[in-house]
């Protein structure tokens, strides 16, 4: 069985657009927050999460596949988890991104970002690296 790092940055790119709280409009999702949404645990939470449940796909494996993939998702105001996308995937692995998806949407409620002292819906990106060792 191979083993497998992630990366994953310590910047999360998470991003709302800066307005006074009482302005904000509810269905915006926002880009630059004066507080970036928290993943459980923070980073390392985050780092634990992921490897305990990211599975290598075996045609990666067979492959000798490696890369990067970034996910691309919505922290809404109630910390959930929502509309998970690939911004850019692991070259000539599909099942590499799927898998990234499928984690990403197991994840747990996360602590909301904030514009001021209100919880806004705002995007997170999320970089995993699949490497073989």
């Amino acid at each position: 069985m191979p083993i497998f790092s992630l990366v994953m940055g310590l910047y999360s790119f998470a991003y709302a657009q800066y307005e006074k709280p009482q302005e904000i409009e509810e269905k915006e999702v926002y880009q630059f927050v004066d507080e970036e949404p928290q993943f459980p645990g923070g980073i390392e939470g985050m780092a634990k999460f992921i490897q305990r449940n990211l599975v290598y796909p075996q045609v990666a494996i067979e492959n000798n596949l490696e890369g990067k993939c970034y996910v691309k998702f919505v922290v809404d105001k109630k910390g959930k988890v929502k509309n998970a996308v690939i911004e850019h995937g692991v070259p000539r692995c599909s099942e590499c991104d799927l898998e990234a998806l499928r984690v990403v949407n197991l994840m747990p409620k996360w602590r909301p970002g904030r514009v001021g002292k209100k919880k806004v819906k705002c995007y997170y990106r999320l970089p995993i690296n699949y490497q073989l060792e």
